[in-house]
């Protein structure tokens, strides 16, 4: 198969493939090429922030992202999860995987992705090994699913930037940005910095300004 272009499936029996079906469902049959071009770019996008991200987000996905989810999953992977990581006013419905018995055969959905051979999902695919290619496929398409159900805007955005966010703290103002979360909140979630090895705080790649502007650009 020619680089950039890959085939996956959806099975029916498998819980995550169904919900990421459910949300294609939701795409106009004209933009869903497109619409998985930018899901996985998204995913790629928070796989460069932290590998634990999109693997993370694919098992928390249970067919509708919150902020307030992502948000707390942030604040864990940076080492600062609050005491008390709850929002006041919101509330998380609980959701329970109903099985199904059926005696028709489990069925699956062929999907065929073309990517231009620049894309930065190319580069990360064909660099992994030829046995994890799949799993790390169906993961970054997963994430990008999951942020397209929190925000309609988020992949485009992780997409289309021209700085994308590069750190935890830069992806939580991103996110505060897109979802109107309060300052309060997210102070709450993050409130150390990221050190790099020497222990030295790294700097803020999006600042809260250039995102601003970079955002009046692409809106």
């Amino acid at each position: 198969m020619p680089v950039g272009k890959y085939s996956f499936y959806l099975h029916t029996d498998d819980r995550t493939d169904m919900l990421v079906s459910d949300t294609l469902e939701t795409v106009s049959q004209p933009l869903r090429g497109e619409f998985l071009r930018t899901a996985i770019t998204a995913g790629v996008v928070l796989y460069r922030i932290d590998t634990r991200l999109p693997p993370l987000i694919t098992e928390l996905f249970d067919g509708k992202l919150y902020a307030v989810q992502l948000t707390c999953l942030i604040g864990a992977l940076n080492g600062s999860l609050p005491a008390s990581p709850a929002v006041e006013g919101v509330s998380l419905p609980a959701r329970k995987w109903a099985e199904k018995e059926s005696e028709e055969p489990d069925e699956r959905r062929r999907i065929t992705l073309q990517l231009p051979e620049n894309n930065t999902a190319v580069r990360l695919i064909e660099s992994a090994p030829s046995r994890l290619r799949g799993q790390l496929l169906r993961q970054l398409i997963t994430t990008g699913c999951a942020l397209h159900t929190l925000d309609i805007r988020l992949p485009k955005l992780l997409t289309n930037l021209p700085a994308p966010p590069c750190t935890l703290p830069a992806l939580l103002n991103l996110l505060t940005e897109v979802t109107g979360l309060t300052t309060e909140t997210m102070n709450s979630v993050v409130t150390r910095p990221e050190t790099g090895r020497e222990g030295v705080p790294v700097a803020d790649a999006a600042g809260g300004s250039t995102l601003r502007n970079n955002m009046k650009k692409l809106f």
